[in-house]
């Protein structure tokens, strides 16, 4: 797209990015293995260290005065996430026990990649805001996303905790019995704190980022109240995913981003309400999808134990 759209400087610094990409995947591999070894300290650290090298190569890059240049850019910073990524692969490899493979859970795994295919599609609303509106635009709009993206983080800290004995589970019934009443608590929380940042990012996106980016806060305490509410599903999702639904996984991998597409192409020629409100809409379409899907398998006679 940007190629053909006379822009070979960034069309460069994405594909560097894209093959770093599967390097920089293999963080993934680093805070499964930590959490699930119990290795809290090195979790803590790790993570330190990769929010920390960025912003240092971010330094090197203002001090050897290449700020024009993208792919130098992407090959600086994302590049040293990536030999982060792999130093820390090294150090689990050199530090495993035996040698068993668990097949169940590597076919799974083939068909969560297979399924997330079309995962690029929700990465799309900037650039359909760049083509069709304005760069001004998709700051403001960067700027909207700046506090509902911190409720990942939340969520992640809370999944950590939950997800040795959401994995340890015979079946999708026992994993309901243990999350069921903390799942009480985190929706109580996030709600809760759902209504305090609606209240809460007027006031704070002026002072922070200066009345310029003032037009970006109907956006930011909406998306930020859509993503409180339907986050505490998301660890009904990981209940099953844990389980190794791979109807569901198929299902919600391929229709989801599908929908959020469809509905940017739709709703751009409302200019950034309607992008907003197709981000919102794909907040309550994964909600209900989540829960009536978890039902579903909730019902079921238990299946037997995985792995």
């Amino acid at each position: 797209h940007y190629y053909w759209d006379k822009d070979p400087s960034l069309a460069r610094g994405i594909l560097w990015l894209s093959c770093l990409f599967p390097l920089l995947q293999l963080s993934t591999i680093r805070q499964v293995w930590f959490n699930a070894k119990g290795w809290f300290a090195l979790l803590i650290l790790s993570n330190f260290l990769f929010a920390l090298a960025p912003v240092l190569a971010l330094a090197i890059i203002v001090f050897l005065g290449h700020t024009q240049s993208t792919v130098f850019f992407v090959i600086t910073v994302q590049g040293v996430n990536a030999v982060l990524a792999v130093a820390f692969i090294l150090f689990l490899m050199a530090r495993r026990e035996n040698a068993k493979k668990d097949w169940k859970a590597i076919k799974y795994g083939f068909h969560a990649s297979l399924a997330a295919l079309l995962g690029w599609m929700i990465l799309t609303d900037k650039m359909f805001i760049y083509k069709y509106l304005s760069a001004s635009d998709v700051a403001v709009y960067s700027i909207a996303l700046v506090f509902p993206d911190q409720i990942r983080v939340l969520f992640s800290l809370f999944n950590q905790i939950l997800l040795p004995q959401i994995y340890a589970a015979g079946n999708v019934q026992e994993a309901w019995q243990y999350i069921k009443p903390k799942l009480i608590i985190l929706s109580f929380f996030f709600i809760s704190l759902g209504v305090i940042g609606f209240f809460a990012i007027p006031k704070v996106i002026p002072y922070l980022f200066s009345e310029k980016y003032a037009s970006s806060v109907p956006y930011a305490k909406w998306l930020w109240l859509f993503q409180c509410i339907v986050a505490p599903t998301t660890y009904l999702a990981n209940i099953l995913r844990a389980q190794q639904k791979v109807k569901f996984t198929y299902l919600f991998s391929i229709s989801h981003p599908l929908l959020l597409f469809i509905s940017f192409f739709i709703l751009i020629r409302f200019g950034l309400p309607g992008i907003v409100a197709a981000k919102i809409f794909s907040y309550i379409y994964a909600g209900v999808f989540f829960l009536i899907s978890f039902y579903h398998y909730n019902k079921r006679k238990c299946s037997s134990r995985v792995s």
